[in-house]
C-alpha cells in the first residue's frame, strides 16, 4: 500500500466502500449516493476517532487493490466462499466467546489473550477451509500464490477487525468498572 500518495489512497478506500454500500441493494455499481454516504460516514467516524477512520481508510484500499488483482470472477467465488465458510464458523465462535465469558475466575487479561487465540485459531480454520474448498481449488489452477495472498489477507484483516472490537469491547467493559 502506497501511504506517501494519501490521496491515491483515500480514494481507493471511498471507491471500495461505495461499492460495498452498492452491493449492499444489488447494484453492480455505487451511484453519487453511495459516494456521498462514504463521505458523510468517514466524517462521523473522523469527529469520533480519528486513528480507526486512518485504520479503515488503509484496510479498504488494500481491498480494492487485492480485489483489483483477482478479477472480478476470482473476487466474486472467493467472497461467497468465504462468505459460507465463516457463516458455517460463526456459532462455534460464538460458542467459544460466551464460554470464555463465563470463566469469571479468568482475569480481564486472561480473558482477552484467551479471545485473541480463540479469534487466530478460528481466522486460520476459515483459510483452511476455502483453500480446500472444489470451487476455490478449481477456480485458482495455477494461481496458487494469489490465492495464498488473498486468504492471508483476509485473516489478517479479520484479525486486525476483531482485534480493534476487542480492545474496543474490554475497554468499554473495563471503564464501566
Amino acid at each position: 500500500m502506497n501511504i506517501e500518495n494519501p490521496l491515491h489512497t483515500i480514494k481507493k478506500a471511498v471507491e471500495e466502500a461505495a461499492i460495498r454500500k452498492a452491493s449492499n441493494e444489488f447494484l453492480e455499481k455505487p451511484e453519487a449516493r453511495h459516494f456521498q454516504l462514504v463521505f458523510d460516514d468517514f466524517k462521523r467516524l473522523r469527529n469520533l476517532n480519528p486513528q480507526v477512520l486512518a485504520r479503515l481508510i488503509i484496510r479498504y484500499a488494500k481491498t480494492k487493490e487485492l480485489k483489483d488483482e483477482l478479477g472480478r470472477n476470482l473476487d466474486f467465488t472467493l467472497q461467497q466462499v468465504y462468505n459460507e465458510k465463516s457463516s458455517q464458523l460463526e456459532d462455534r465462535i460464538i460458542a467459544g466467546i460466551e464460554q470464555l465469558q463465563s470463566m469469571s475466575k479468568m482475569k480481564q487479561e486472561e480473558v482477552q489473550k484467551e479471545f485473541a487465540a480463540l479469534m487466530q485459531r478460528g481466522a486460520e480454520e476459515l483459510g483452511r477451509q476455502i483453500k480446500t474448498d472444489s470451487r476455490i481449488t478449481s477456480s485458482f489452477v495455477g494461481k496458487e500464490e494469489l490465492l495464498n495472498k488473498a486468504i492471508n489477507f483476509i485473516n489478517k484483516e479479520l484479525l486486525e477487525t476483531l482485534y480493534d472490537l476487542n480492545k474496543y469491547v474490554f475497554n468499554s467493559k473495563l471503564n464501566e468498572d
